[in-house]
């Protein structure tokens, strides 16, 4: 009887979409990372939410965006962290879209005025 190959799972690295969202579910260890990268310490992270796609149901034909990872701190700063692993040259408008998205669907209620927005870090 010939015995079965051993099939090796691939073994996937910190960047890898899963094990990111996976690791940095945990509000300890996002927290900590955020802390590390940022150099300052955050009060608290509301809460982190993992491949957030923000639909604009108005637009449909539109380009949607899926932050890997959308927290807010106690000081109303909001947070996208994402994990870049191709360099395709276009970080700085790809960074000008998601700001636009956050501020469009998370940064100022019907009502209030600009002021009152939060910051997008």
């Amino acid at each position: 009887m010939k015995e079965t190959p051993k099939v090796i799972k691939p073994w996937y690295g910190f960047l890898e979409d899963q094990v990111f969202g996976e690791i940095m579910s945990d509000k300890k260890i996002c927290k900590y990372i955020l802390e590390t990268i940022l150099s300052f310490k955050i009060k608290e992270i509301y809460y982190p939410e993992k491949q957030k796609e923000v639909k604009d149901p108005k637009h449909r034909e539109r380009k949607d965006v899926r932050f890997d990872i959308l927290v807010e701190d106690y000081e109303h700063n909001l947070y996208d962290v994402e994990a870049q692993t191709t360099d395709k040259k276009d970080l700085g408008w790809q960074m000008r879209y998601y700001t636009a998205k956050m501020d469009q669907r998370y940064t100022l209620d019907k009502g209030k005025t600009y002021r009152n927005m939060k910051k997008p870090i």
